[in-house]
Order: C-alpha cells, then sequence, then structure tokens
C-alpha cells in the first residue's frame, strides 16, 4: 500500500537542510571570520597599549625632570631668604661693635636682646622652611607644642 512518511518530512528520506559538510563548512568560515576580526582588535590594542607606554614614558620623565627643576628653584629661594638674614646679622654685629667702642653696658643690654630675638625668628623660619625642605635635618618639637609666630602654644 502506501510506504510510511519518513522522518525528514520530504518525500525519499532526504532533509531539506543542506548538506552536513557545506554547514560544517559555513560554521567554519564564520568561526574564521571571528577569529579574524579578534586578532585585528587584539592588534588595535596592541597598537594602543604602545601608545599609552610611550605616553606613559614621556610623563614619567616629565615629571622627574619636574622635580628636579622644583628642588633647585626651592633651593634658589630658600638660600635667597638665608642671604637677606646673613646680612641682617652683619649689620647688627657692625652695629654692636660700634655699641662695645661707645657704650659697653648699652652694648651688652642690645647683644642679648639680638640673641633672643634672632634665635627665635631664625627657629620659626626653619620650621617654617622644613616643610618645604625635607633634606634640612631639625630638631623636633615637643608633643602636644606648636609654633605660632614667637609663642609656643
Amino acid at each position: 500500500m502506501s510506504k510510511p512518511a519518513s522522518s525528514g518530512g520530504s518525500p525519499g528520506g532526504k532533509s531539506n537542510s543542506p548538506d552536513p559538510l557545506a554547514r560544517a563548512k559555513q560554521e567554519i568560515d564564520a568561526s574564521m571570520d571571528v577569529m579574524k576580526q579578534n586578532i585585528q582588535k587584539m592588534a588595535e590594542r596592541g597598537d594602543q597599549l604602545n601608545t599609552l607606554q610611550t605616553k606613559s614614558e614621556n610623563l614619567s620623565t616629565a615629571a622627574t625632570r619636574f622635580n628636579e627643576q622644583s628642588r633647585n628653584l626651592e633651593r634658589h629661594f630658600w638660600l635667597e631668604s638665608w642671604k637677606s638674614l646673613i646680612m641682617m646679622g652683619v649689620f647688627a654685629v657692625v652695629v654692636l661693635l660700634l655699641l662695645s667702642v661707645a657704650n659697653p653696658v648699652l652694648f651688652w643690654v642690645v647683644l642679648i636682646i639680638l640673641i633672643v630675638v634672632g634665635g627665635a625668628f631664625a627657629l620659626n623660619k626653619l620650621r617654617q622652611n622644613q616643610q618645604y625642605m625635607s633634606w634640612l635635618p631639625l630638631p623636633q618639637e615637643a608633643p602636644g607644642t606648636e609654633m605660632r609666630g614667637m609663642q609656643i602654644v
């Protein structure tokens, strides 16, 4: 009588899907396209990483150069401030020498005042400069005290 229908649904038992070999070839081609895209993206990423590395090295060099220049400038201004203090000290010594000849008692009074005021001023200036000049060793303050102007708080 009649033949039973095959599971493929087409007469003769053949399925409507393409040949398994052609289907495998399509899958391989699709995989190759994806792999080519991935390789291209990896090459672009490598180029971007190389560019980033170059920029990073340039930035590091510029930062090192900036650090050296800022330290040199900092030392220059530090020395300039001390030059003015030294000039004031020389002036004070000349005044003291003149006073010692004119009036020995006045000489000792002025000398003591200059030592106290000058010492406090110099110590305060050193403490202000310490935050900028970390290479300068200074005595540390006692815990719980702060220098403000000429007062210890």
